[in-house]
């Protein structure tokens, strides 16, 4: 190998293992300390409501009393498998456990595909997962209590294993299905690999697409009939938030920086192989076509993040360990090495950057979660802008305000109610994390804020700002003020 190839690719390496270690670090480090995000809360709080044996599917013009005289108004985010297995864990230990379950189902779906690599790949695959290991931006959704984990590890499994065989089969595609019941928006992968499927073998594809009828059938099945079909506008009302141009750019052009170098390297490998009919990468590049095509389409939805990208970077994984990269080639071996080194450092440096500041802002932000609760009856409500922060400070949730106001700019929930909600007597502070209430009401960020107008209207009426602390605005009850 010429010295300048090999140099670069030796920094690339050392690059993605330093990355690698810090994203490790920074899970091992901070599962029990961290902060829950919002889908994390919403996850615990739907569980906490299955291991009570307390109603799920609530509906929110109704609301939940079982806190109280403030209800609980929302929206079960997904179907509610995860759910149901968090539930069995008790609750002061389920919010670790799951995270690090997820770890590992994460780390451990990586280290598979890279064991089911062809022999001569071994070390491009290693170092590909290496890669996506060590992204901070897929690591933040990975190695949660969210449901991304799980149902990646399913439809990675289901995609690692249709590779492999040439087809789907009926148990891959019942895996398939499975991990889009867990988290409904992993279909990329599947669509794919059956086009690819249904392309080359014509009507012989059933067996695959029994196994996947045979779980939704199953699965939906069971929702229908004890929901009474509940479930249904619950998923559709929850994650159904319209498209936005501005955010679809700022979405590609981030995430692309971070990853996009690596998907088009693998994306140019499995195009190189399926010339040479390779039905291995073919079936694989086939999963990475649809599943990044999936990410590049969801990335202009409100609401959406990098966890978009799990799925084209699993497929990129898998893609690799069965077609060589053709720019690492004698001919294009610097340029080729030249640009895994860009990617590496770009992204290398982002990453463990991201998790060093992760680290700088954890003791303040604990510092501002016991501040929110000092001095106030344990009876009292703290009301937050994320569903995460409200379940650590009340272990209940007061609304899902992320999806309500988008609900309500759809005209599709009164918001009188929600302002009706936030002002009762027993909601004694407000922990935001956004100056949400600072800025002009005149301001509005569509694509970002979590209340509308009105409503920041209301709680700029109720609450006034006591402390700024790790990134946190702490709000505290305007003395005197009127009760809807």
């Amino acid at each position: 190998m010429p010295p300048l190839r090999r140099l670069f690719l030796v920094l690339a390496a050392a690059l993605v293992i330093t990355s690698l270690l810090a994203n490790l670090a920074f899970v091992v480090s901070t599962s029990n300390s961290r902060a829950l995000d919002g889908v994390e809360g919403e996850m615990l709080f739907e569980a906490a409501r299955i291991r009570q044996r307390l109603p799920l599917y609530v509906d929110p013009a109704v609301g939940a009393y079982d806190y109280g005289p403030v209800p609980s108004r929302y929206y079960v985010l997904y179907l509610p498998i995860w759910a149901s297995i968090v539930s069995l864990i008790p609750a002061p230990a389920a919010a670790l456990t799951a995270r690090l379950l997820n770890s590992c189902l994460w780390f451990g779906l990586l280290i598979a595909l890279i064991l089911v690599a062809q022999k001569r790949l071994f070390t491009q695959a290693a170092a590909a997962a290496a890669f996506v290991a060590g992204t901070y931006t897929l690591t933040i959704f990975t190695a949660t209590a969210r449901p991304d984990a799980a149902g990646i590890a399913l439809s990675g499994m289901a995609a690692a294993r249709s590779v492999r065989m040439g087809r789907v089969d009926v148990w891959s595609g019942g895996l398939f299905a499975l991990g889009a019941c867990v988290k409904p928006n992993l279909i990329g992968l599947a669509v794919g690999m059956f086009a690819v499927d249904l392309w080359r073998r014509r009507w012989q594809v059933y067996p695959g697409v029994l196994g996947a009828l045979g779980v939704l059938t199953v699965v939906l099945g069971v929702l229908q009939l004890s929901t009474h079909g509940s479930w249904l506008q619950h998923l559709l009302l929850g994650t159904a938030q319209p498209l936005n141009g501005r955010l679809w750019i700022e979405q590609v052009l981030g995430r692309g920086q971070m990853m996009g170098g690596f998907v088009l390297l693998a994306l140019l490998a499995g195009l190189s192989m399926s010339r040479e009919r390779s039905q291995e990468a073919t079936m694989a590049l086939g999963g990475l076509v649809s599943s990044l095509s999936w990410a590049l389409l969801c990335a202009a939805k409100i609401g959406s993040a990098s966890n978009y990208w799990i799925e084209p970077c699993v497929a990129a994984v898998l893609l690799l360990g069965r077609a060589p990269v053709a720019l690492l080639a004698e001919r294009w071996g610097a340029v080729g090495a030249g640009l895994v080194l860009a990617q590496a450092l770009w992204s290398g440096v982002g990453s463990t950057r991201s998790c060093w500041e992760w680290w700088q802002r954890l003791p303040g932000q604990q510092r501002a979660l016991q501040a929110a609760r000092s001095g106030v009856d344990q009876s009292a409500i703290v009301l937050a802008d994320e569903p995460g922060l409200e379940v650590m400070l009340d272990g209940r949730l007061i609304a899902t305000p992320f999806q309500m106001t988008h609900l309500v700019r759809a005209g599709r929930y009164p918001v009188a109610r929600w302002e009706e909600d936030v002002s009762h007597r027993e909601i004694q502070r407000a922990v935001l994390s956004d100056d949400l209430l600072e800025r002009p009401l005149d301001q509005v960020d569509v694509a970002h804020d979590r209340f509308p107008p009105a409503m920041r209207h209301r709680l700029r009426e109720l609450f006034r700002l006591r402390a700024v602390e790790g990134g946190y605005y702490i709000y505290e009850r305007r003395p005197g003020d009127r009760e809807s």
